[in-house]
This record gives structure tokens, sequence and C-alpha cells, in this order.
């Protein structure tokens, strides 16, 4: 049984799936528990890719037992109006995966650290796309710059009005989160019409009942990596 890894390294955390035989058997956030256990399982290949360099250069010095590779861009695969060189590999990959799939016209988007947004037309042409603070980006940076308020945890399920500070700083956080995101795919309509929308990253399931008819998956991402990987 072929066994193969892959891994997102992102800003705040590093994400990993396990694929034997090409399906997807684990995922979640790598940890060190998660680690041990990869030392006593024997891959045949792993893969990466990252959006920050610091945290690339740390985790492979902490996994050497890995013989990693790093994947790299092939701005060629995909036809895009947005600076190529300046697409970061994480969007470059999910923009391929849905080409590959034929499920555009779409809107891919992906929840983290930083929220983006990439819009493909029914050409099968990636017309740009936008990139916000992610919902607990925003949490911090109110935190950051204020005096009194304090970081919270933003409040997740029914939008609803606080009764206090605490709550009108959860609620209000995460009600402008949601329909910062829902904006972002209504807009779509104008910009591609009728599309799917693919919603993706750790906050991904936060958005289930907001966007009714999107595909969520938590990990298309990491499936983008995995299918990236195996056919270049």
């Amino acid at each position: 049984m072929n066994k193969e890894i892959v891994f997102s390294i992102g800003n705040t955390n590093i994400r990993y799936a396990l694929f034997e035989d090409s399906l997807m058997t684990e995922s979640g956030i790598y940890s060190e528990h998660v680690k041990k256990k990869m030392q006593k399982t024997p891959l045949v290949k792993a893969f990466c890719i990252s959006v920050n360099s610091k945290r690339l250069k740390k985790f492979k010095d902490e996994n050497k037992f890995l013989d990693i590779i790093e994947l790299k861009k092939e701005n060629k695969l995909i036809k895009t109006e947005y600076d190529a060189d300046k697409l970061g590999i994480d969007r470059f990959v999910t923009v391929l995966k849905c080409l590959k799939d034929k499920t555009f016209p779409a809107l891919i988007i992906d929840t983290g650290t930083a929220d983006t947004f990439d819009y493909i037309d029914k050409n099968g042409n990636h017309i740009g796309g936008f990139i916000t603070p992610g919902l607990t980006t925003m949490a911090k940076s109110l935190a950051k710059f204020t005096f009194s308020l304090k970081e919270v945890e933003p409040e997740d399920g029914e939008l609803r009005v606080g009764r206090n500070t605490e709550e009108a700083l959860k609620y209000g956080i995460y009600t402008e989160w949601v329909t910062g995101v829902i904006s972002f795919a209504k807009m779509g309509e104008k910009l591609i019409g009728p599309h799917i929308v693919i919603v993706c990253g750790g906050n991904a399931s936060k958005l289930r009942d907001f966007l009714k008819n999107a595909v969520i998956d938590e990990n298309y991402l990491l499936k983008s990596i995995y299918e990236y990987a195996e056919n270049i």
C-alpha cells in the first residue's frame, strides 16, 4: 500500500493529509503527536506547499525524517488575469483542481489567517480575486489596536445582538466576517454569473448555514496539493 503525506504550511497552522493508494485516510493540524505517529509510518513520498518561508525552514529542520518535496507553481497550467508570479501557491493549486474537475464557473473561498476569494469564469479563466483578514485575525487586530477592548474568541453560530461588551465583540466580529464572505459570494453573480461556491480551510464549516448551496470541504486545499503533486 502506497502511503503519501501532503502539508500546507500556513501562517498560523500546518495542516496535513495522509493518502493511501490515492484515498485520503487522515487529515488535521500537524502536531507533535502526529509527528511521532508519522515517524513510525512507512511513507513513500512527502510533499508540501508553503506561504511562509520562515515556518517552512523550521518545519523542514524539525522533520528531517521526512524527505519533503516542496511544490512550486507552473504558471502555464492555468489561464489567469491575475499577476501569475504573485499568485500564492495555495491559491494556484485550488484553482488548478477546479479547472481539472471542470467545476466552473466557480468561486473558491479559502478560510484561514487570511481569507482568499478566487473567481473562475465559464471559460475556465481565473479573473482574479480578493484577500481579506480571516476571522481570528480580525479578532486579534481589534484587540491590538484598541486600549480597552480585550481579545475574544469570535462566537460562531446564530447571528445575534450582544448584551454586553464581550458579547458585542464576539457576535460583532463573527457577524462582520460572515456578512463579508456572503458579500463576496454575491459579487460573483456580477463577475462571473451563476456559479459554484467552494469553501475550504479551517473555518469552512462555520459558513455551512450561510452559504446554503456551497460545497463545504475543509480539505479541498490538501486534496488540491495531492493531485498537483501526482501530476507534475
